[in-house]
């Protein structure tokens, strides 16, 4: 990676299946989700819940360097040689919340986005934040930016055991609803799937909001062995078929769904 690059970077592995490029503008997290990355595995390694939160701040100078990445994409630099005509689309964000409580007045986010509009750049944002989106939503315009949020629950009563500090799911639900409104292109994240049968509701009642939908199971932690990932598998296929929606099945789900089912029926890779 061309070490000019100071905010934004080609994500590899697991996450290289999101997008070409990706940053974030806020560190630390306020949603609690048990099932993080973060604070889900070596306790010596990574952050509790509690410190996450305590840690959520803007990243140091984030719009100066992404003023400085910008100018290094216009002048053909960085890892992009590989995507379209050398121009990324960047995803907000891995970890954390592009929309955390305190994004509504500190304007760090939005930010970013009108330096990408104005650069001529597109991006998709991928929150928990519900409705604090709304107020970013005519920046879209012009782009071929997306708006997508991550639902594994559709009960809202395991959402506040699992996810406390997220916005409830009703609230997800009209934020892609506005976000239709606009006329912006949607995508939602069922991942991680821990709970099979509220994964499969998710996807029944959130089919006619959205665009397409990406599926992908957790991933070392405790909660996967609560699962029965191949009946999963063919649930999963079921259910697609039929409610009809676009999909993109992860990697680390893709063992489990029957032999010869399609695992990407997006339109030209979305």
């Amino acid at each position: 990676m061309n070490e000019r690059l100071r905010t934004l970077y080609k994500p590899r592995g697991r996450a290289g299946e999101f997008a070409d490029a990706s940053m974030a503008t806020w560190q630390g997290c306020t949603h609690g989700c048990v099932y993080c990355f973060n604070h889900s595995r070596d306790k010596s390694k990574f952050r509790t819940a509690e410190e996450m939160a305590k840690a959520c701040r803007p990243c140091g100078d984030v719009l100066r360097k992404l003023r400085q990445d910008i100018e290094d994409i216009k002048n053909g630099e960085g890892p992009w040689s590989e995507v379209e005509e050398g121009v990324p689309h960047i995803l907000f964000q891995f970890t954390g919340d592009p929309y955390p409580p305190y994004e509504v007045d500190a304007n760090i986010t939005r930010g970013a986005l009108k330096l990408l509009r104005d650069a001529g750049l597109s991006w998709d944002i991928l929150t928990k934040g519900g409705l604090r989106a709304f107020k970013d939503f005519d920046l879209y315009e012009g782009t071929k930016s997306r708006f997508a949020q991550t639902v594994v629950f559709r009960e809202d009563a395991l959402r506040q055991k699992h996810e406390p500090g997220a916005s409830v799911i009703a609230e997800r639900f009209h934020a892609f609803k506005a976000a239709r409104i606009h006329r912006i292109p949607t995508w939602m994240s069922v991942e991680p799937v821990c709970d099979a049968a509220q994964a499969l509701a998710v996807i029944r009642d959130f089919a006619g909001a959205v665009d397409f939908i990406k599926v992908g199971k957790i991933n070392e932690h405790e909660m996967e062995g609560d699962v029965d990932w191949p009946k999963f598998g063919i649930d999963l296929a079921k259910t697609l078929e039929e409610v009809g929606i676009r999909y993109y099945i992860k990697d680390s789900t893709k063992p489990f769904m029957p032999s010869g089912f399609p695992m990407d029926t997006r339109e030209g890779g979305e």
